[in-house]
């Protein structure tokens, strides 16, 4: 009966595959994880559960990657300055990691023992020490090729590993990056990625001396090379991939095609006629290369900050990451991990430059202050402009409850009938003494309704707004130097009520049980330039920057707020090294979302709040200022006056794809087959504990459908 069921279901048209959902979270599910390796991982080689990373001023590092979603340190040795990573399993030496260490030159080291690797040689280089390449050769061999940035070439015989011997070098007429070889008809071949001179090519007699070819130059500086058959693939900085035609007999190379990435391209690897280049801020851009004069941008794949070097292996893509570390992915999951225009629901823009300030969505209307508030009617999910207030002011923070929206405008806040989205009346305003950057409103008519004013350098301001014609101060916390309040949320605890305010490099607690008197409860300082908090419980997430160094993103235990205490912090990006920069923060059951103009959406997983994990993140758009997510929908607002919504969903549930990789096919019909002969649990589609026709009907029924 199952070898006919079997034939039945790929009769009716099931053995196609189904659909990927394109949500913005389903789609970072080919994310498996994260690892910060402390320096700045610039090249990395991974053979088998193990990778290797040079790690910049960290030296070597060495991971097990048998579980790319929780990889694990096992070992490191500080080397210099590690540039490039070469792992050789040597017939009598064992395991080797050659490490191109700048100025150090070559790093030699024993990894058998990956716990406690150790060097056992060196050679030392008058230029930098920034590529490797292997090869084995005739005589004596096996011999490295160093590319030495402004020495060249030198090829070092290297079959005693510890002692390493040299063999010849040739000064290169650009700056040596990158060396690779190939063997091609019984002859070794040398090529060099050498910044501005492009990629010169080399014979090399007897395996190591070094005959110069005919160069090829490229529009920019070349960095890095991989030759696959008789085509040499080239990162070229600012020019993106190059692609260029050795011949078969390696006379008169030629580029044939070219791919200008968004990025700064900087490494390349090509797998299944697919390249994908490591491009700086660029991320990882997925290009198909089948046909080499022609090829096809594919997407990009993002990463929180620059990409400098990768190694795939299998299905598996591993990012170097720079101070973010390590990163891995599955490139079964393309679909998903490439940002796609089907993420984008719908969009609005005038073509105006704002700096958005916040957006609140209530029921169909979505209230957005970008000089001036700006309504829209998004409840057939493509946002229609409805009406706009005050436009040309410099307005901040938006807050609506019961009808009317208050809005912080820089010189103090305005209340505003919204219960008309058609006509919009203003109510009420006052004028504050500094800078209005935010406003939270809570209260109710018998107890009164207060508007919380984040006022910049004079302060947190309270006003009395139950009669919204006329707002009337009440208390403002003590004003002292440094003093600059930008953002302000309201709370009621087990403390009584509070507001949560962002003061300079300080989260502050205050207490406004007494809105005449409010009063400090305590403070937790970054250190850094703390632009924004999101405040879950007794959780806090505060994110900051810094001219000297990365973004970084705190969580914060608030239950004691007298003493609030960090609980774990990390790295955000390595891109927003000015103190300045603007993040927005979103929070979905475990799931927490950082917003900033050069990253795009960086998503986390908090559940664990002592060990956030990195989950993906989306950077389609641009300039990214800031996001709102309700009900699975973001609203997103960007620098060049783009509104626009996001799909954030999660992946639907696709029962009958019984392998998990997104598709329906023949082999999710293998391991039902398998289960439903092994009266396994997973067979049993009806739940009634037994295994009979129904459960093949229901998988049937759960195939035909499709994954959503």
């Amino acid at each position: 009966m199952l070898k006919t069921f079997a034939v039945v279901v790929c009769a009716i048209g099931a053995c196609s595959f189904g659909a990927f959902a394109d949500g913005v979270v389903c789609n970072s599910e080919g994310y498996y994880g994260a690892i910060d390796t402390l320096g700045q991982a610039e090249g990395i080689e991974v053979v088998g559960d193990i990778a290797y990373v040079a790690d910049g001023s960290e030296g070597l590092k060495i991971f097990d990657v048998s579980d790319p979603s929780a990889m694990v340190l096992l070992g490191s040795l500080d080397t210099g300055l590690a540039h490039d990573v070469l792992y050789k399993n040597d017939l009598f030496a064992g395991k080797i990691a050659y490490i191109a260490d700048g100025f150090s030159g070559l790093v030699v080291i024993d990894v058998n023992d990956p716990s406690a690797p150790t060097q056992i040689g060196s050679y030392a280089t008058l230029g930098q020490a920034m590529g490797l390449s292997y090869h084995g050769g005739f005589g004596d061999g096996p011999y490295l090729t160093i590319a030495a940035g402004g020495e060249g070439v030198i090829v070092l015989d290297v079959s005693v590993p510890s002692s390493p011997v040299f063999k010849d070098s040739h000064t290169t007429a650009g700056f040596a990056n990158d060396v690779t070889t190939d063997v091609v008809d019984g002859m070794d071949y040398l090529y060099v990625a050498a910044a501005g001179a492009g990629v010169e090519m080399y014979r090399l007699l007897f395996g190591f001396a070094i005959t110069p070819r005919m160069p090829t130059d490229t529009p920019s500086f070349a960095q890095s090379i991989e030759v696959v058959g008789d085509i040499a693939y080239v990162a070229d900085w600012s020019s993106g991939l190059q692609i260029i035609n050795l011949n078969a007999d390696r006379n008169d190379p030629v580029i044939v095609g070219s791919f200008n990435t968004s990025g700064l391209a900087v490494d390349v690897q090509v797998s299944g006629g697919t390249a994908y280049v490591a491009d700086e801020e660029g991320g990882v851009q997925v290009i198909d290369v089948r046909v080499p004069a022609s090829p096809v941008g594919l997407g990009v794949i993002g990463v929180p900050d620059l990409a400098l070097g990768l190694d795939i292996v299998g299905q598996d893509l591993f990012v170097a990451a720079s101070t973010f570390g390590v990163l891995a992915m599955d490139m079964g999951e393309l679909d998903g991990l490439v940002s796609s225009s089907l993420l984008d629901l719908y969009a609005w823009g005038d073509g105006n430059i704002y700096f958005p300030e916040h957006t609140v969505v209530v029921g169909d209307i979505a209230y957005v202050s970008r000089s001036g508030l700006h309504l829209f009617d998004v409840s057939s999910g493509s946002p229609v402009l409805v009406s706009s207030f005050g436009l040309g002011t410099d307005t901040g923070g938006v807050y609506v409850n019961g009808g009317a929206a208050y809005l912080a405008d820089g010189a103090g806040f305005q209340i505003i009938d919204v219960r008309n989205p058609m006509n919009l009346v203003l109510l009420g305003s006052h004028g504050t003494p500094g800078t209005a950057h935010d406003i939270w409103v809570d209260g109710n008519f018998g107890d009164g309704i207060f508007a919380y004013v984040a006022n910049g350098e004079t302060g947190l301001h309270i006003f009395d707004v139950s009669d919204s014609s006329s707002p009337q101060f009440v208390g403002q916390t003590a004003i002292a130097p440094g003093t600059n309040v930008k953002r302000v949320e309201i709370a009621d605890t087990g403390f009584g009520k509070v507001a949560y305010i962002i003061d300079g490099n300080d989260f502050v607690i205050v207490s406004v049980a007494d809105q005449t008197q409010p009063l400090p409860f305590g403070a937790y300082s970054t250190g850094r330039g703390t632009q924004n908090v999101l405040v879950d419980g007794d959780i806090a997430y505060i994110a900051s920057s810094s001219s000297f160094d990365t973004g970084r993103l705190d969580i914060v235990d608030i239950s004691q707020p007298l003493n609030p205490s960090l609980i774990s912090s990390f790295d955000t990006n390595g891109l927003h090294q000015f103190s300045n920069a603007y993040y927005e923060l979103n929070k979905t059951g475990s799931m927490l979302f950082i917003t900033d103009p050069v990253s795009g959406i960086t998503m986390y997983d908090v559940a664990d709040p002592t060990a956030p994990k990195f989950t993906g993140m989306y950077n389609k758009e641009s300039g990214m200022m800031s996001l709102t997510i309700e009900n699975n929908t973001g609203y997103l607002r960007t620098g060049d006056g783009l509104f626009q919504l996001l799909d954030m969903s999660e992946c639907a549930p696709c029962p009958a794809d019984l392998t998990g990789d997104g598709v329906l096919d023949f082999f999710d019909i293998a391991a039902f087959l398998s289960a439903f002969g092994n009266n396994d649990p997973i067979a049993d589609f009806t739940g009634d504990g037994a295994f009979d026709f129904f459960d093949i009907a229901a998988f049937l029924s759960a195939f035909g459908a499709g994954c959503p």
